[in-house]
Formats: structure tokens, sequence, C-alpha cells
């Protein structure tokens, strides 16, 4: 029984030795590793053009809205490469370069080598456009100095600058590792033109048959003149009539409007509001009957509808009465 015990005991030593054994030995493997320093691509210019189609024989400073225009980016690839992505953002400095792109600030085009088209975005905007069959991006190999064209158009309510508020930021990716190998630079200084647009759905108004002294007479067709603006700016809209001309003798002129307050123009049918909560009503006269400060408009334009109101003197004779009302609309001053 003693003889038994130690074999078990020998037996168990010597599996413990060979177990630690086994744990002390390691394994190693050299493994080779390489690093490519290389540079990255610079834009060395940014050009803005009144051109479309591509063409550079006109540099400009300023966006034109409903006009298209031509953007030339010249890139450097001081060591062999091919671009992966290009990136342009126009953009208002009021707003910032990481704004939400929109009709009126802030726009992004972008080119991917992957699916190698071109996409805008404005935020919606269905006037700002990008020519992709003229825009144009080197997909070869590039060593030294090639050139991007963006062809796009700028919306109709890009806002107007005459203080270079504007700017062209545009980014170029190298394929060979694109977020960290990239070349970006901006064309600062820009400013945009004035747009504006205008559209009256009425050529002619009638107040019916009106007794001598009414007041404050509506409308009888049409009911009200829808006035459609779209400005990229503060506008005004002003009116203008002489007064009532015999219809008989147009060169008879009855009601001098600057003489009788005949011809009242309003945003809404009623012009004896105790609380005005739109435009206020004005009394139509030669000059100077006008709506100022209104704001920029959306890019679908913003509607004024005109209700006119008509007054006549107490003795005003019997007859049929015709005048000419010119609806003017420019551009104004912010509020003071």
């Amino acid at each position: 029984m003693k003889k038994l015990t130690g074999i078990i005991l020998v037996a168990a030593l010597v599996g413990l030795a060979i177990s630690t054994l086994y744990i002390s030995l390691g394994l190693s493997q050299n493994l080779t590793g390489s690093v490519r320093v290389k540079r990255s691509p610079v834009i060395t210019a940014i050009e803005l053009f009144s051109d479309d189609n591509g063409g550079t024989t006109t540099p400009t400073n300023e966006l034109t809205p409903i006009d298209e225009m031509t953007i030339r980016i010249t890139v450097n690839f001081q060591d062999p490469g091919y671009i992966y992505s290009v990136k342009v953002i126009i953009y208002h400095n009021f707003v910032g370069i990481s704004a939400p792109d929109n009709a009126s600030h802030h726009v992004t085009i972008f080119w991917s080598s992957v699916t190698g088209t071109w996409t805008l975005s404005a935020g919606g905007s269905t006037t700002w456009a990008i020519d992709t069959a003229n825009s144009y991006v080197p997909t070869g190999q590039i060593s030294g100095t090639d050139y991007i064209f963006v062809v796009f158009t700028p919306g109709k309510i890009t806002r107007y600058s005459s203080t270079g508020n504007w700017v062209i930021y545009a980014n170029v990716t190298d394929r060979d590792n694109p977020s960290v190998l990239y070349g970006e630079n901006s064309l600062t200084g820009l400013n945009c033109r004035y747009y504006l647009e205008m559209s009256v759905d009425a050529a002619s108004f009638d107040f019916g048959s009106v007794p001598p002294g009414a007041a404050n007479i509506s409308l009888y067709s049409p009911r009200c003149i829808n006035v459609t603006v779209i400005s990229n700016y503060w506008w005004f809209l002003q009116f203008n009539a002489t007064g009532w001309y015999n219809a008989s003798n147009p060169s008879q002129l009855v009601v001098d409007f600057t003489q009788f307050n005949s011809l009242l123009a309003d945003d809404d049918p009623n012009p004896t509001e105790r609380t005005e909560t739109g435009l206020s009503p004005i009394w139509i006269r030669p000059t100077d009957s006008i709506w100022n400060y209104l704001s920029p408009t959306p890019e679908a334009g913003t509607i004024i509808r005109l209700y006119l109101f008509v007054t006549l003197p107490s003795d005003i004779p019997y007859g049929t009465y015709v005048t000419t009302l010119t609806i003017t609309t420019g551009m104004s001053q912010p509020p003071p």
C-alpha cells in the first residue's frame, strides 16, 4: 500500500513539471511595416466667371440670379493621384459655412468618383441648378496642375449683397486617403445682383355702379387683385394714379386725386379696421403712395392681395369715369 502511494505522487509531480515547462515557452513573428508619406492636393485658385457652358472669358466678383455661371478650381497634385470627391459650398457669411442648405443663403454642390455624378442641395430650391453636361472633373491620374469646372445657376432669391458677403468654398480629396488627403480654399468678397419679378393677375378693375357721395365702395370685378413679387432683398410696392377722367372725353380730369381722397388701397377687405393687421391703407395719388420695407420673399414669391375702394364727391356728375393705375415695385432699404 505504501509503494502504490509513492508511484502516484511521482506521476503527479512529473505532470506538474511538464505543464510548467509548456507555459513558459514563447512564440514570436516579425512583421514588415511601411507608410507612404504623401502630400495633399492643393487648391491654388478659385475663380468665378459670368460665362455659361463652362466658359472662362469674363471673370466677375458677383453672383447673378437665374444666369448660368462657371467656377474654375485650379488644383495641384504634387504627388500623382486621383480625385475622389469635389465639394463646393456657396454661402452668405451671415449664416456661415456650416449652416443648413437653403435657397437664399447656403448651397452645396458635390461630385463623387464613386458615382461619377453631380448633386446640388439648396433646401428644396427649384431655381438653383447644376449644369452636369458642362461641369467637369478630371478622372485620370493627375501629376501637377489640373482644372475642375463647376457650371451652375444661382437661384432667384440668392440674397442680394453689394458689400462682399458671399463666399465660394471648395474641397478636393485624394482617392488614396480622402479623409486626410485633401485641399481646400475659399474665394471671398463676392457680391450678388438684385433680382426682382412681379406679376399682376388683372389688366383692369371695375367698381360697377356707385352713387355720388358713396364712401369706401369695394371692387365689383375682380374682388381683389393679386400682385406676386419675387425679390432677393427688401422691396417696395408703389401705386400711382392721377384721378378720374370722363370716359367720353379722356382728357377731362373730373376728380383730381391730389385734391380729393377717392381711391384707397389696402391688403385686406376692411379698410377701416380698428387695429390694422397688415399693411396700412393708403390713398392713391400721382406720386408717393407706397408700401415700403417689404421683406425678401420666398422662392415662390409673396402675394399681396390688393383691395381697392372708391369714395366719390357728392357733386360728381352722373356718367362713366376711368383712371389708369400704375403698380411699381423695386428694391428698398431694410426697415430703419
